[in-house]
C-alpha cells in the first residue's frame, strides 16, 4: 500500500522507468481495494500477463498516479536526472536527493521506501524512518546541497 510511505525511491536507470514503476505499484494498490474509479475500472479485470503490455492501462495509471508521484518520488530524482544511471549507486543517489530537496526537520518521522533491482536475478525492497536525532543529518544535508550545483 503506497500510502504507507511518505516517500518512495527506486533504482533509476532512467527516470521514465521510475514513473512507470510507481504507476504499476498504484495499479496493484487499486486492484487490492474495492474503490471504484470510473476512469480505471475497465482495467480491474485485465489478466496479469496482458497488464504488462497494455499501453492504455499504463497511460491511465501514469495519469492517475501523477500527483502522488510528484509528491513522493519526483524529489528523489534530482541527482539521477543530472548524472544518469549509476547502477548500484542510483538508489542511494535517490535517497540523497530527498535530503537535498528537504530540510532535516521536514524529513523527521518520514518513512522512506526503497526498491532496487539488479540484472533481473534479484531485487530488494526496504524502508526506513528518519528518527529523532536530526542534528546528525544537518551537516549531511548541507554538504549534499553544496556539492550539487544545478
Amino acid at each position: 500500500d503506497m500510502s504507507y510511505f511518505d516517500f518512495m525511491t527506486f533504482h533509476s536507470p532512467y527516470c521514465k522507468l521510475v514513473q512507470k514503476s510507481f504507476a504499476r505499484l498504484c495499479y496493484q494498490d487499486y486492484l487490492a481495494t474495492n474503490d471504484v474509479n470510473d476512469k480505471l475500472e475497465e482495467f480491474r479485470h485485465v489478466n496479469v500477463e496482458e497488464s504488462y503490455t497494455n499501453r492504455e492501462l499504463e497511460r491511465a495509471f501514469l495519469a492517475h498516479s501523477k500527483e502522488e508521484f510528484d509528491k513522493k518520488t519526483l524529489p528523489s530524482l534530482l541527482i539521477p536526472k543530472n548524472v544518469g544511471n549509476m547502477y548500484t549507486a542510483t538508489l542511494y543517489s535517490c535517497i540523497a536527493s530527498l535530503f537535498i530537496n528537504n530540510s532535516p526537520e521536514a524529513m523527521l518521522g518520514k518513512r522512506i521506501g526503497a526498491f532496487s533491482y539488479g540484472s533481473g536475478l534479484a531485487s530488494s525492497m526496504f524502508s526506513f524512518t528518519v528518527t529523532s536525532n536530526i542534528d546528525k543529518l544537518r551537516p549531511f544535508c548541507n554538504d549534499l546541497s553544496h556539492l550539487l550545483i544545478i
